[in-house]
């Protein structure tokens, strides 16, 4: 028993990844559902409210120092920038296949992850990573079932082409979720609170896809069952992203 206790204390790490991965499956549900009837716009602001606003609880009620250094604000914007792009392309491809391929093609983002690191953080690139990136590019293509690989199936041409669009929306997600994950390290290697990393990305994840939504005419009040839905979808994702942010924060 105390081994156990021992090697979960050493890679409770991984054990925060996987709690992630479930609160990410779980959003993904959600998100497939509520596009049904709000637009894909709408759901990207909405599904990031709590994480703010949690985010910025837990920032002054820990008493966060803020980040002094020009340099730490760069690495701050470039992680906010991946989260709106991830988000945006995440939901979308969500509109266009199902959620369950979406989250397959997203995992692709942990194998990308050690090229980005690689790239950024000057980690050494090993060939297992290559097997396992073509293997996740293996998984890709049979997900997408493209018309020149397999030829013309079942599928008509109006669902192949959403098929591709969705996969297309997946596979940037899965690059912009692993350039997160290197620029979330390197701000933990600068000393920035994960806490004060999350608050400042969702808040500028929230502000762009809110003007976004607001000034393509697209936004209209959510029902009570839509307004739920929207509050589980973004309880489930701040607690995926804080399990995340701390993960990244211990383990490579």
């Amino acid at each position: 028993m105390l081994e156990v206790f021992n090697l979960v204390k050493d890679r409770y790490g991984l054990l925060l990844a996987i709690l992630a991965s479930f609160m990410y499956a779980s959003v993904s549900i959600i998100v497939k559902v509520l596009v049904q009837t709000l637009d894909p716009l709408q759901v990207i602001p909405i599904s990031l409210i709590v994480t703010m606003i949690g985010s910025l609880f837990f920032v002054l009620q820990q008493r966060v120092s803020l980040p002094t250094s020009f340099t730490d604000y760069i690495w701050l914007s470039l992680s906010g920038v991946m989260l709106i792009s991830n988000t945006f392309c995440f939901v979308y491809s969500v509109s266009f296949i199902d959620a369950g391929n979406t989250v397959t093609i997203l995992y692709t983002s942990v194998m990308l992850a050690g090229f980005s690191s690689w790239l950024f953080l000057k980690e050494p690139l090993r060939l297992l990573e290559f097997c396992f990136a073509f293997l996740a590019l293996l998984g890709v293509v049979f997900v997408s079932r493209p018309s020149f690989v397999f030829g013309n199936d079942q599928m008509d041409t109006s669902d192949n082409e959403n098929t591709l669009i969705g996969v297309g929306f997946a596979l940037v997600a899965a690059c912009s979720i692993s350039l997160q994950f290197t620029f979330v390290r390197k701000q933990s290697q600068l000393g920035i609170h994960s806490l004060f990393t999350l608050f400042f990305n969702s808040i500028v994840a929230v502000s762009v896809s809110a003007v976004a939504v607001i000034a393509s005419g697209k936004w209209r009040q959510p029902t009570f069952e839509e307004a739920l839905l929207a509050i589980l979808c973004s309880s489930l994702y701040f607690v995926g992203q804080c399990a995340l942010y701390l993960a990244l924060k211990v383990e490579k």
